[in-house]
């Protein structure tokens, strides 16, 4: 009965990260020629909702694919995981940009989706090496009680 219904987990990690391309690209995109270091809402905020609808509807479609197959559906919401985590540090390498030398700042939101997306896997690597010492013990502990 539960894979009747679509796991909204990866429909809302892929709505996020394509809001998140949206606000990207209207960083390298619109920002300010007064101010290279703002972006006008009016840029901004039409790119994130139609990121957020184009993500809402990738993120459908991702989730119906899947969800016949939890290991297919685990793999998937791993992978997204990872991109958000660098859809998240991409705006920041914006931010940290020097804005008269790169005003576009297109390398640097690239580095720090790099940096996010390796941060992420090394954060999942870490989890599954925990997960699989607790499963050893839990199962040691239970193999020497007695009954």
């Amino acid at each position: 009965m539960a894979e009747d219904h679509p796991n909204s987990k990866v429909t809302v990690l892929s709505a996020l990260i394509f809001a998140l391309v949206g606000i990207c690209v209207g960083m390298i995109f619109g920002h300010s020629e007064s101010d290279r270091t703002r972006v006008p809402l009016e840029v901004g905020v039409p790119l994130s909702f139609c990121g957020y609808i184009a993500g809402s509807i990738v993120g459908y479609f991702l989730d119906r694919w899947t969800i016949g197959s939890p290991r297919l559906r685990r793999n998937a919401e791993t992978a997204l995981a990872v991109v958000l985590a660098g859809a998240v540090f991409a705006p920041i390498g914006w931010l940290t940009r020097d804005p008269w030398q790169d005003p576009a700042g297109h390398q640097d939101i690239f580095l720090f989706f790099g940096a996010g997306v390796i941060f992420a896997i090394l954060i999942t690597i870490f989890r599954n090496i925990l997960d699989e010492d607790t499963t050893i013990r839990v199962d040691a502990e239970a193999s020497n009680r007695p009954e």
